[in-house]
């Protein structure tokens, strides 16, 4: 992340436009798609790298609403659009673009999505020597397999074939086998798949290889919730395994229980995340006495509404949500990079991606997300390129109850799996979240505040 793929992308479609004009040809527009909330930022940086170039943002779920009505193709170099209305774009975009980027392809993991499909299909229908790139610093998040909708985007897939066996049966079969009677996906092989990615088409590029930025810090801090918090918790989680207690049994149960038994995880996390508003607050508080400012991550709107209305007691605070237009979202931007915000609140999955916060140096994880993809994205909306500082990623757990981890530690430990997987099939080397060198950094940062810190107290 922030290692600059965009401005790469916009050098590629600028490149090929100019050739193409300049040749005397008919220039058909290249295909632009993002997640919704960085359509205004695409905007933006097209006009920085590229102003010659004419784009126009695509906006709803189809062209028009009567599908029966003609509907042309702007006359401009590039149209954005968000991956969520693609699929209703999809046919009437036949024969009339000349190539495709997609923006943050991680979104593309489950093949059977509406995004995965439509951009699949836009991608099947241009001609065999058309550009068609895909980009993110996270493209991998649980499972190899979630790689298959990308690469049948770029037309590679077909690249795994092995014998009878088609593309996407031998690349599950060898990289991403079944491991139970219900279908889950493990892994194999994974130094072999990243060696093929990178010696055949996939350019990947690490900060430290590209950029001169500061050091990057990550640290996990104790945290306590309130006696509420914890009766509350104590209960639900006594019903969640009393509840996977009685399920137990038949193939239909189970598959039955792993449904209900996210629903009720989601509510562990739930409780642990208003458990802790007292102490994130406090928390961000203390680094803002520095003349700081912070962005903290949450999962769930009613913690992000209560960490919003508390922290707006002290210092004005800002947020990035779903629900939200692209112009709000942008507005709470400008206003945390300008200064006039000391705070941005944001949802994990609206601010994780493309937003550039470089204003402030301090991430805190209020609730960890489910993957560890996730968590790296929203640490480096700080950490990328026009961050002078050193960047300090702060993940918050809840204390221990009765002796035994929370929820928090048991997350934390499944990211830093994820982690080591997503890692071994990108840059071939097994990754964790925490080590000596992120601690480092981090308590440097702190000390630098006059703060007596060190492993023992975090």
């Amino acid at each position: 992340m922030g290692v600059g793929k965009t401005p790469t992308a916009i050098g590629i479609v600028a490149t090929e436009i100019r050739r193409e004009k300049r040749a005397g040809w008919e220039v058909l527009p290249f295909l632009v798609v993002v997640p919704p909330s960085m359509r205004l930022q695409w905007e933006r940086e097209f006009t920085r790298f590229a102003p010659e170039l004419k784009t126009r943002t695509l906006t709803g779920r189809s062209p028009v609403a009567d599908r029966r009505l003609a509907w042309r193709v702007p006359e401009v170099d590039v149209l954005i659009i968000g991956d969520s209305s693609l699929a209703g774009y999809a046919k009437y975009l036949k024969g009339k673009i000349h190539g495709i980027i997609v923006d943050e392809c991680q979104r593309l993991k489950n093949r059977k999505a509406q995004r995965s499909q439509g951009a699949v299909a836009v991608s099947s229908m241009l001609h065999n020597d058309a550009i068609r790139v895909v980009m993110s610093g996270t493209p991998l998040i649980n499972n190899p397999i979630e790689l298959v909708p990308s690469l049948q985007v770029i037309d590679r897939l077909e690249d795994f074939r092995d014998g009878a066996q088609s593309g996407y049966e031998a690349f599950l079969n060898r990289y991403a086998p079944r491991i139970d009677r219900f279908g889950t996906r493990g892994t194999a092989n994974l130094p072999e798949l990243n060696k093929r990615l990178c010696e055949n088409f996939m350019i990947r590029r690490r900060r430290e290889q590209v950029l001169e930025l500061p050091a990057k810090g990550r640290i996990t801090s104790v945290v306590p919730i309130t006696q509420r918090s914890i009766e509350e918790y104590q209960r639900a989680e006594r019903d969640l395994f009393a509840f996977i207690e009685k399920m137990k049994g038949t193939p239909q149960a189970e598959r039955a229980m792993r449904a209900e038994a996210i629903v009720r995880l989601n509510t562990l996390r739930s409780i642990l995340g208003q458990g802790k508003i007292d102490a994130v607050v406090d928390y961000a508080l203390n680094i803002i006495e520095q003349n700081e400012q912070v962005f903290i991550t949450c999962t769930h709107t009613l913690v992000l509404t209560q960490l919003l209305a508390r922290l707006n007691r002290h210092v004005k605070t800002v947020k990035v949500a779903g629900g939200m237009t692209d112009r709000e979202k942008m507005n709470a931007v400008d206003a945390f990079q300008h200064g006039d915000a000391r705070v941005l609140v944001g949802n994990v999955v609206a601010s994780g991606v493309g937003l550039t916060l470089t204003a402030g140096r301090h991430h805190i994880s209020a609730e960890l997300p489910w993957t560890s993809a996730d968590l790296l994205q929203c640490e480096d909306r700080l950490a990328r390129h026009g961050q002078t500082r050193e960047v300090v990623s702060h993940i918050l757990l809840a204390q221990h109850i009765d002796d035994e981890p929370t929820l928090d530690w048991r997350m934390f430990a499944l990211l830093d799996q994820k982690l080591g997987v997503v890692s071994q099939v990108m840059d071939g080397k097994t990754d964790v979240l925490v080590n000596d060198a992120s601690e480092s950094v981090a308590f440097g940062v702190l000390r630098s505040y006059g703060w007596n810190v060190n492993r023992n107290s975090s």
